[in-house]
């Protein structure tokens, strides 16, 4: 009898499954934000352990970076929380974007805008 494994049959080739709008428009984001503040973007950043957060910037800052085309948002305390604590591991600030409604966001603590504005003086 032949050995499982070693027919002669061809395998079937997957569909590529079409990439969804959102995910085109999430890692578009990634990308502008990566290459305007001198970053990477890391890949699968949302469904793996290693590489935690969407861009690292130049000056240390972490990005979590949130993408719709809706009229509102939802922002939760848990997902700035979060990306604080990753930032904070890494000696990163936390940055979290975001483009609602043709607009592009970030919000980051007041202490981290101090620093920012005294930084400039």
């Amino acid at each position: 009898s032949t050995p499982v494994g070693t027919g002669t049959s061809t395998p079937r080739r997957r569909r590529a499954r079409p990439v969804d709008e959102r995910i085109k428009a999430s890692r578009a984001q990634e990308a502008r934000i990566a290459k305007k503040y001198g970053g990477t973007r890391n890949s699968g950043s949302g469904n793996g352990w290693q590489r935690k957060s969407d861009v690292r910037a130049d000056g240390g800052v972490l990005f979590e970076l949130k993408h719709t085309n809706a009229k509102s948002i939802s922002i939760k305390a848990e997902d700035l929380e979060k990306n604080r604590k990753i930032a904070w591991t890494e000696g990163r600030t936390p940055w979290f974007g975001f483009h609602l409604a043709g607009r592009n966001y970030i919000i980051l603590e007041e202490d981290d805008l101090d620093e920012i504005l005294e930084n400039q003086s």
